[in-house]
């Protein structure tokens, strides 16, 4: 019965286990709460400026622990997104309204942090290869960054293909990212844009992975070692 309600209703629970917020844990030898590290290692966002004064209003997170590695899934939560064609508009919001619930929009950014150095080792998000800001139909590409110890370049594929070594910006252990679309997916930050108030920090509990239908929406890689 609770599995047909759910089906009904569209809102599916998460089906992994994340740590709880309050949990300590040490990375690099300083212990804190798994809350607080999320706001160490919170992404760092810009803006392409041709995108409009619209505003994310929080970013949740969760985290996982596989073996070496500390991963937090970021989510950065906006109230709507304006579809370039403003004919389409008012059809696009409501087929959102339906597919997730509301008009709202959320998209991730993984970040993958070693136990022992506190490094970010790894990251994914998802960026439009046509590189255009108004695409009318925008791809969502997975874009997944490594390294190993004492690298300073990460290893990149974008799509599952080889995408080459890069240099990749960060302020101190955030990672720096590009809100580039009107869909609000992302893109490397090379030091363009209009840099993103830090928004309110809040955990992804089982309720509102539920009430903003986080099954249907992009999803992070699975969390690995």
């Amino acid at each position: 019965m609770a599995r047909i309600n759910e089906m009904f209703t569209r809102k599916f629970h998460r089906n992994y286990e994340v740590l709880n917020p309050d949990v300590a844990l040490t990375v690099a030898g300083e212990t804190a709460s798994v809350a607080t590290m999320a706001e160490q290692y919170a992404p760092v966002f810009f803006a392409d400026p041709r995108l409009g004064n619209m505003r994310p209003d929080n970013l949740l997170f969760e985290a996982q622990s596989p073996a070496t590695r500390l991963v937090f899934n970021y989510y950065l939560s906006w109230k709507d997104e304006i579809h370039p064609n403003p004919v389409m508009n008012p059809l696009y919001r409501g087929f959102r309204s339906v597919v997730y619930g509301s008009a709202r929009d959320i998209e991730f950014v993984q970040v993958a942090v070693s136990f022992k150095s506190g490094e970010v080792r790894g990251f994914a998000f998802e960026r439009d290869p046509s590189g255009r800001h108004d695409h009318p139909n925008p791809s969502h590409a997975l874009v997944q960054g490594v390294r190993t110890k004492g690298e300073k370049q990460f290893t990149v594929t974008v799509a599952g293909k080889t995408h080459g070594a890069m240099n990749v910006q960060f302020d101190d252990q955030r990672l720096c990212i590009l809100v580039a679309t009107w869909n609000h997916i992302y893109d490397f930050y090379t030091g363009d844009g209009i840099q993103l108030a830090d928004t309110p920090l809040k955990f992804l509990s089982d309720d509102l992975y539920k009430k903003y239908y986080m099954a249907r929406r992009s999803r992070p890689p699975v969390a690995g070692n």
